[in-house]
């Protein structure tokens, strides 16, 4: 343990402990709450509960991070489901004081609004979301979830949708604010750029999932690539060196990676597929050729089956969607998942030299950013750039990382990208962490007597912040 200079009014209460979970949470009103709640609980065996409580802080962001005790992490709701008659504060308005900590601090108003609101939506159909719905979640049906939204979720998601036996998402302000936008765009003219972004855990990877869902339930082909990230972390475990591509030297391929997403991409869009062909003849090697009129399910399915040409396979079928899309009247979302991995210096890809390959060298990163340019019509292009990208080779917590476009794109990206539309996936709004612990409990995740009331709701607010990420693993606590 050791002592952390900081705010005056903390004075010798602020600890922190190494290893501990760290949960974000306001200074002042945290700090006021956890006395409020803990005063007068014994939550160790020990003389002085008061003394027990270890706030982790974070000194340059004035974020109090977790709190815990000499035996170990437990919530308020843990010790009152034990301890249903312990004397505590016995009104909601009662201040106790503390020695050492100013009264005008713990006088802080700390109340936030009740909000009874249900938490499902009557509209299980994305194409119908408005923003009547937002905050409020939807259902999206087993063979959506396995087609549109599994590849592309963190392995938590997938773990949280096999324990709730469903996969429900939250439709937020950030999804309907694309909606809206994309709604009256014009798509004779060139694709209009969207990248969303935000601190890591508010939820980006789940509105790109709602922005693709909705889109390719209207119809649209979905050029979605969701494992940008896992095309290159994957190498940080099997390091290989890459092979150089078979009609250009200087760009390298990612041969099994492409393959897999060439079978994703033909589950996802395999009826409007069947509308294309090519527009010409396409040499794959001295001796393997694909004539003009081959159609472009023909192409996909060898790309599967010859992972060598999947690269090369990629960059054909976006040349023939992005020149024909139009004609056919079909229209194209592109998402990409972390899309600032075009512009990364790559380090746990290496060519034959050893030397680190910049994401502007490998195949199927090219092709991506050929989608961005404004080189067609018939289409809208939504990204999002992740902190997690540029935390892969460092040190760095994600959630140290800056998270705005113009940092995580790098001067060459931002330039090639912009202009573009930001969209900002901020924290829970006060309906929003409502509504998803309403959801937690109702799918028995929070099974605590004291969880399900007012204040236990209240208490897993404020330690979380309104940070979806965190209060989905407070809540595991609960």
């Amino acid at each position: 343990m050791r002592t952390v200079e900081c705010h005056e009014s903390l004075l010798n209460y602020i600890y922190s402990f190494k290893g501990y979970p760290r949960f974000i949470m306001n200074k002042t009103l945290g700090l006021y709450q956890i006395f409020k709640l803990c005063a007068r609980q014994p939550l160790c065996n020990s003389s002085s509960p008061i003394r027990n409580i270890h706030i982790l802080s974070n000194v340059r962001r004035n974020y109090i991070k977790s709190v815990t005790h000499s035996h170990g992490l437990r919530s308020a709701a843990e010790h009152y489901s034990e301890n249903e008659n312990l004397d505590g504060p016995q009104t909601e308005n009662e201040v106790i004081p503390v020695e050492g900590i100013p009264l005008d601090i713990l006088k802080l108003k700390t109340e936030v609004p009740a909000v009874d609101v249900k938490f499902r939506t009557k509209h299980n159909d994305p194409t119908k979301h408005t923003i009547e719905d937002e905050g409020l979640f939807y259902t999206v049906p087993k063979e959506d979830y396995n087609m549109y939204i599994k590849d592309g979720q963190w392995p938590a998601f997938h773990k949280q949708v096999q324990a709730f036996q469903e996969c429900a998402l939250m439709v937020r302000r950030p999804a309907l604010e694309i909606f809206e936008i994309v709604e009256h765009l014009n798509l004779k003219l060139p694709p209009a750029r969207l990248l969303i972004y935000g601190q890591q855990g508010h939820g980006k990877t789940v509105t790109l999932a709602h922005v693709v869902h909705r889109y390719a339930k209207a119809g649209w082909i979905t050029v979605h690539f969701p494992n940008m990230f896992e095309m290159i972390r994957y190498h940080t475990k099997t390091p290989k060196t890459c092979v150089k591509s078979f009609h250009n030297e200087a760009v390298y391929d990612l041969a099994e990676e492409a393959g897999a997403w060439l079978k994703f991409f033909k589950t996802q869009n395999k009826h409007n597929l069947e509308k294309f062909t090519t527009s010409q003849e396409y040499k794959w090697s001295e001796k393997e050729s694909s004539p003009a009129g081959t159609p472009l399910l023909d192409i996909v399915t060898l790309g599967m089956d010859r992972v060598k040409f999947a690269s090369d396979i990629i960059g054909v079928i976006l040349k023939e969607l992005r020149s024909q899309a139009a004609e056919k009247n079909i229209k194209i979302l592109v998402a990409i998942e972390g899309v600032n991995v075009l512009y990364k210096d790559i380090q746990a890809l290496k060519d034959e030299n050893k030397r680190v390959i910049n994401g502007q060298e490998i195949s199927v990163f090219r092709n991506i950013q050929k989608m961005f340019e404004p080189t067609w019509h018939g289409g809208v292009c939504v990204g999002t750039v992740c902190p997690s990208v540029d935390a892969l080779d460092t040190q760095l917590d994600p959630l140290e990382v800056p998270y705005t476009p113009q940092y995580l794109l790098k001067q060459k990206g931002f330039e090639f990208m912009d202009p573009f539309i930001p969209i900002l996936v901020p924290e829970f709004t006060m309906k929003e962490a409502y509504n998803a612990v309403d959801y937690l409990i109702d799918r028995k995740w929070i099974q605590r007597s004291r969880g399900k009331t007012h204040d236990g709701k209240k208490e897993l607010i404020l330690l979380s912040n309104r940070h979806p990420q965190e209060m989905m693993k407070l809540s595991a606590l609960w």
